[in-house]
């Protein structure tokens, strides 16, 4: 008998889908392009590269988190075609921007059984290995109908997943996991998954992935010919509140946002602009001695870490648990975040324990160690370093996984 997700799931599947028709296209339209409108449904170029093993990561944190494990396979002695999915246009940017010779990228297709079929049939896939937190339930039974072997790597919940499975898609998630392996990243983490999946998972723990050695793009000269620090990955208010503080507080250098959604750029002008004139980057306007700058573009944010003063990360000062300290951390820059880091627990706990990290209660703050940072340079060098130290410990993760995912690689 083959594998169905349970009935509650088919039938609001059903119900929603056409929500996802028009999600994707206005999608496709906004920034995609045709080609995700199209994948999204199960439509893809022919692909006659056999035994790919299939990753998904969903977007650009995942992508990150990821590439290690790329970047070592590539460079293994075994030549591991592969096929990377994300959900996100700005997901693929970034991977494209570091994809590895033997490496294709596909949009994972909406969560529906005939985009699932045309997507597995489209390729020659041997394994399936899913970043993080993504279950679909759809996708997950025909990889079980079709004998594609299914990995959860650097696994973790997130508490409302967790929740559910006492309400009406607990038999789901049960059911979409009885039998994948689970790579979690921690013993938390891995009995969440036994929870979940009333132990049907087949669950370890092998570590936090994100600690692995990211190879960084060769860093050029700075982008800008003056002082700055680093505003990383925010979301909306978060620039208004540090915008304000940080005019307010009047520092002897420019403040630079690096919004999560470079798309956002234009919107955060136009909502700060009552405060100042602020340059885009990708409109190539000058600084002109601006006192804020939005780089909303992509695949340049390494290039700001490394010259910049000390770095703000987003997703902090609103309820929205964080982005991830440790990629600052590997240029040795002093890191403030705000109170909100529910999602990047094991990171910041790392970083506190080596006092490579220092946090914040408010907007004014943040730019309050920003500004010490630019004026005691010899201090915020020493915050840098601890947290390089602290990071650069953990970078043989990479083998762990790739080990237990394909034993010989490496």
């Amino acid at each position: 008998m083959s594998a169905k997700p349970a009935a509650i799931y088919r039938l609001l599947a059903r119900l929603i889908s056409p929500l996802w028709l028009i999600y994707s296209v206005v999608r496709s339209i906004k920034d995609g392009g045709w080609s995700y409108f199209f994948q999204r449904f199960g439509f893809f170029p022919a692909d006659d590269t056999a035994d790919r093993v299939w990753i998904h990561a969903a977007s650009v944190g995942e992508v990150n988190t990821v590439l290690p494990l790329l970047q070592t396979l590539q460079s293994s002695s075994l030549s591991q075609a592969m096929l990377v999915t994300t959900n996100t246009p700005t997901g693929k940017q970034t991977l494209l921007n570091q994809l590895p010779d033997n490496c294709i990228h596909r949009y994972l297709p909406i969560d529906l059984p005939g985009a699932c079929s045309r997507f597995l049939s489209s390729h020659r896939l041997s394994a399936a290995w899913v970043m993080e937190t993504e279950i679909w339930p759809w996708l997950y039974s025909q990889c079980k109908n079709k004998n594609i072997p299914l990995t959860i790597i650097n696994g973790r919940i997130t508490e409302k997943t967790l929740r559910a499975r006492n309400g009406i898609f607990g038999a789901t998630y049960a059911k979409s996991l009885e039998g994948v392996r689970v790579m979690a990243k921690d013993d938390d983490e891995a009995e969440r998954y036994r929870l979940l999946s009333n132990n049907g998972a087949k669950v370890t723990t092998v570590g936090n992935l994100k600690f692995s050695a990211r190879a960084t793009a060769r860093i050029s000269a700075p982008i800008l010919d003056t002082p700055y620090c680093v505003a990383a990955s925010t979301h909306d208010d978060e620039e208004a509140q540090l915008a304000k503080a940080w005019l307010q507080a009047t520092p002897n250098c420019t403040l630079v946002i690096v919004p999560r959604h470079p798309e956002r750029g234009p919107v955060i002008r136009d909502k700060l602009s009552s405060l100042s004139d602020i340059p885009l980057r990708s409109k190539t306007e000058s600084l002109n001695n601006a006192p804020l700058y939005i780089a909303d573009t992509l695949g340049e944010l390494d290039h700001w870490f490394a010259h910049a003063h000390a770095v703000f990360m987003g997703g902090s000062l609103i309820e929205r648990g964080g982005h991830n300290l440790l990629e600052p951390a590997r240029f040795a820059k002093l890191i403030v975040t705000g109170p909100s880091m529910s999602n990047f627990k094991d990171e910041t706990r790392l970083l506190e324990d080596a006092d490579g990290v220092l946090r914040a209660s408010t907007a004014s703050e943040v730019v309050a160690i920003l500004k010490r940072a630019v004026e005691e340079p010899l201090w915020a060098k020493k915050i840098g370093a601890n947290a390089q130290q602290a990071v650069n410990k953990d970078s043989d993760i990479t083998y762990a996984y790739l080990n237990l995912l394909l034993p010989g690689t490496t």
